[in-house]
């Protein structure tokens, strides 16, 4: 949700969700929206996505070239406040960048600053808004599932999310991870052991465990 971190800023050529989260690591434990964190005998909480700067302008209008210029300024300052955990000051900017230029990375970005300032419900609408207006954003789809799911309790409607985002990222081993645990936790354990199971044959070396344990759950009778 997503997923863990505030995105280091992307400009410019978009690049893969997976490589973004490899600068989860540098940023403040402020900057972070869902940790996660190991219980035994329970799945992890998912992870939402990170902010992210413009990553392309496809299928948006074009400003003027002062107010473009503006629009970034304002959204590189703000997400460069919200990496250190000042979500206040940078919810003004993103504002600023939002009132400006109104595309779908500015509304996502916002309500990566809302959540960290607790506003859930105005967090979900501006996602909403993001994949409104580019419905391939899977972050978006990411981190509204890890509302709903962490938050609002919906599991049927966080996993919805979640296959959405797979769909639109089917190679991302966090989206696979994430899905798994949501299953898991609603007791469809035949298709979390099956999700965990392509994590880990994506890479994700810390889904092994959750795999053993899924796969344990479902051989046990009180779970059939």
């Amino acid at each position: 949700m997503r997923r863990a971190a505030v995105k280091a800023i992307r400009a410019g050529k978009p690049s893969s969700i997976a490589t973004h989260r490899q600068h989860t690591a540098q940023l403040p434990v402020q900057a972070i929206l869902f940790q996660r964190r190991h219980s035994a005998g329970k799945p992890q909480a998912p992870q939402p996505a990170k902010a992210r700067s413009y990553a392309s302008d496809a299928g948006f209008p074009q400003p003027p070239p002062v107010i473009a210029q503006q629009a970034q300024m304002a959204m590189s300052q703000g997400l460069a406040l919200l990496a250190q955990g000042d979500a206040p000051a940078a919810s003004e900017l993103l504002a600023r960048a939002l009132e400006l230029r109104p595309t779908a990375d500015a509304h996502y970005n916002m309500g990566v600053c809302q959540l960290m300032l607790k506003n859930t419900d105005r967090a979900r609408a501006h996602w909403l808004s993001s994949i409104q207006l580019d419905p391939t954003q899977a972050d978006a789809f990411v981190s509204l599932g890890n509302v709903c799911f962490m938050d609002q309790k919906d599991s049927q409607r966080a996993i919805a999310y979640m296959r959405k985002a797979l769909e639109l990222a089917p190679r991302d081993p966090e989206i696979m991870f994430n899905l798994a645990t949501m299953l898991e936790s609603t007791g469809e354990l035949a298709e979390a052991v099956e999700m965990y199971d392509r994590a880990v044959s994506h890479g994700l070396e810390k889904a092994q465990p959750f795999l053993r344990n899924a796969i344990a759950k479902r051989m046990n009778p009180k779970h059939k």
